[in-house]
């Protein structure tokens, strides 16, 4: 069964696992196409497609965080249920993954790793202010400054049009999130941070160690709040090095 919302980016011959990669606001599953030649072979890549993006422009972004959360985990049952399961997500992403973590946690689906990059743990509140509520132009001149809208889309006003919504409702899932950590998970944590990030400190990083009784680490990089971006081979040969440890 195929389901619209995990994109498998690179197959494996004899998987031995699942990685699924969330992406930070306003992106699809393709921002992870570039790791399909560096990703560990052993396991399946697959990239998360979220409604409004990409193929999926014509279906309606989703606001609700716990709505997407219910929709993932439907989906789940399109993976083979043999293979553990490896969740990356940055940003936004790291919230996603580690929300589905949780719903995952006690049931038959073995979550074998969370990986979460360039966020506050849950229970602090982002730096960056709320911005789901404002007009086009001031959104537009608010998320700018985290350097992650590629020059292409800002010169233009068609796809402005277009990437304009989804970036609104994926902040509006992303604005005061906060979440008390009560029940823990079981699988191991790594938090990833980038030394130059003005919204996410390595103290800040740290705090992810709460969200788990199982092993956990923290990991810096160079650069800022989009480290990899550019450059994602030093974040795949790390992720590497992590899957090779556990499966």
């Amino acid at each position: 069964m195929n389901s619209p919302y995990f994109r498998l980016i690179k197959p494996a011959k004899n998987p031995r696992a699942n990685l699924i990669c969330f992406p930070f606001a306003g992106s699809g599953a393709s921002i992870y196409q570039g790791w399909r030649n560096q990703i560990d072979g052993r396991i399946n890549l697959y990239g998360l497609q979220a409604p409004g993006r990409e193929d999926r422009i014509m279906e309606e972004p989703l606001i609700n965080l716990n709505k997407l959360i219910d929709e993932l985990m439907f989906s789940l049952s399109s993976l083979n249920q043999n293979l553990p399961i490896i969740l990356f997500g940055h940003s936004l992403g790291a919230i996603i993954a580690y929300e589905l973590a949780k719903k995952i946690h006690g049931t038959k689906i073995k979550s074998a790793l969370l990986i979460v990059s360039g966020r506050q743990a849950p229970n602090i509140l982002s730096k960056f202010p709320s911005v789901s509520h404002l007009n086009d132009e001031q959104l537009l001149q608010e998320i700018t400054v985290l350097n992650g809208i590629p020059d292409e889309i800002l010169q233009n006003n068609e796809l402005l049009e277009i990437v304009l919504p989804v970036l609104r409702a994926d902040f509006k899932l992303a604005d005061n999130y906060y979440a008390e950590i009560k029940d823990k998970l079981d699988c191991p944590v790594i938090a990833i941070c980038s030394l130059d990030d003005p919204w996410v400190s390595v103290e800040e990083a740290n705090k992810w160690k709460l969200t788990t009784i199982g092993l956990f680490q923290v990991k810096t990089f160079l650069g800022d709040h989009f480290y990899f971006k550019k450059n994602p081979s030093d974040l795949i040969n790390f992720i590497n090095l992590q899957i090779a440890a556990i499966i």
